[in-house]
């Protein structure tokens, strides 16, 4: 952490500038509050302040998955078939590399490392990393190669510290479903990018998914007493049938009629998992099932969350039929 990065960052109690009066301490010039730099992580969130138990089980759960039961490596980043790979990264966010050149660049709820690694392979100028999860720790170690560049920040999003009018481009991507207040949380995301900036942002979408909405958030409730180690185990099971499905039937008719496999329900997802192997599936049935919050946007509420925010939609593509990518400008610009 260099005192020249608190540039980007605000006090998030009081809105205040701030200082780095030790290299392992951030404090605020206002009201004093000083926040820990852990292991190149700037802590602006203090879970035992915390009284919004949805967040905290979501902090818990996330932790576990990317922390412990399925922790990110290079190895997955670097499949440029898989979901963790480039390809699935550009897709999901609607953007493209030369986009990123020299930019300052805020990932929202990126604590996987997955963005913050694509984007920096792209020439980016500086990575800002948010997320409430404890995972963010391993990323000085996955992404030891950029540390030159990031800044690792762990902080809630209604709280967040990163000044407005900031940065060349923000991504949320997978995560804005997740977090309560979704429209609120995208109006503050949009408010830390310049005039001439960019949003990103990818989230589940409501048409197309009606496995998503009337089974699986069913279910959830259902299955709300279990905890999530019993979750990650039986997560197994809807695992082992997708993957089953996958390799019986998916990809042989994917690659026996390539020009109509677009018409395969689910094809593009299920191709993106199967190429990281079972354990993707496994990670993919536990995300589904442990998510504290999951909410399905709607085509209507994407374009009036950007309405609402003084936003131009410059891009809004229902994303393997599952998904909607989202990209915003303030209104009056135009970003080529």
């Amino acid at each position: 952490m260099k005192k020249d990065d608190l540039v980007f960052f605000c006090c998030p109690q009081c809105k205040s500038e701030l200082d780095l009066p030790t290299p392992s301490t951030v404090k605020c010039l206002s009201c004093g509050q000083t926040y820990p730099i852990i292991d190149h992580v700037i802590c602006f969130y203090t879970p035992h302040n915390e009284i919004n138990d949805k967040i905290i089980k979501t902090n818990h759960n996330w932790s576990l998955q990317f922390g412990k039961f399925f922790p990110v490596t290079l190895s997955l980043l670097e499949n440029n078939y898989g979901f963790y790979g480039r390809n699935a990264f550009y897709k999901f966010s609607g953007l493209d590399s030369n986009t990123f050149t020299n930019k300052i660049i805020g990932i929202f709820c990126g604590g996987s490392g997955r963005e913050a690694y694509h984007v920096c392979q792209a020439s980016s100028q500086k990575v800002i990393v948010l997320d409430i999860g404890e995972h963010i720790f391993t990323l000085p170690n996955l992404l030891r190669n950029f540390m030159d560049k990031l800044i690792l920040v762990r902080c809630d999003l209604s709280k967040s510290p990163i000044k407005k009018s900031s940065l060349d481009i923000a991504i949320c991507d997978h995560a804005l479903q997740h977090i309560p207040h979704q429209k609120t949380i995208f109006q503050e995301i949009f408010s830390t990018v310049k005039a001439t900036g960019i949003f990103s942002c990818c989230v589940y979408s409501f048409e197309n998914n009606f496995i998503m909405v009337y089974i699986i958030e069913p279910l959830k409730k259902v299955l709300s007493f279990m905890p999530p180690h019993g979750l990650f185990l039986l997560a197994i099971f809807p695992a082992l049938a997708l993957y089953l499905l996958t390799m019986i039937l998916i990809i042989p008719l994917s690659k026996l009629f390539p020009s109509i496999s677009h018409l395969i329900p689910f094809k593009d997802q299920l191709s993106e998992w199967w190429a990281h192997g079972f354990k993707k599936f496994w990670e993919a049935c536990f995300d589904l099932l442990h998510a504290p919050i999951s909410y399905h946007f709607k085509h209507a509420e994407m374009v009036e969350m950007a309405n609402t925010t003084n936003a131009e939609v410059t891009k809004l593509i229902n994303t393997n039929s599952s998904l909607w990518t989202m990209v915003v400008v303030p209104k009056n610009v135009t970003n080529d």
